[in-house]
């Protein structure tokens, strides 16, 4: 009988039994992995970003306020 390729690629590789649907599903998830880390990277990043500005008019606003208070102990 024969054994199509497939069949031997499954049954013998450098005499270990290894299936190769597994190691595309596996460079799959790690692709999948990738994506879903620089996507959460990115949404970090944004949201570092508003923080900061939230804080720096926060801080000019405080300003404002120690100025108006000083014009009015004057």
């Amino acid at each position: 009988s024969t054994i199509g390729v497939v069949r031997l690629n499954f049954s013998v590789r450098n005499g270990k039994r290894w299936n190769p649907h597994a190691i595309t599903t596996f460079v799959s998830s790690v692709i999948a992995l990738a994506r879903a880390t620089r996507k959460a990277e990115s949404e970090h990043r944004r949201e570092r970003q508003a923080h900061a500005l939230a804080r720096q008019a926060a801080d000019e606003i405080s300003l404002e306020l120690t100025s108006y208070a000083v014009l009015c102990i004057a």
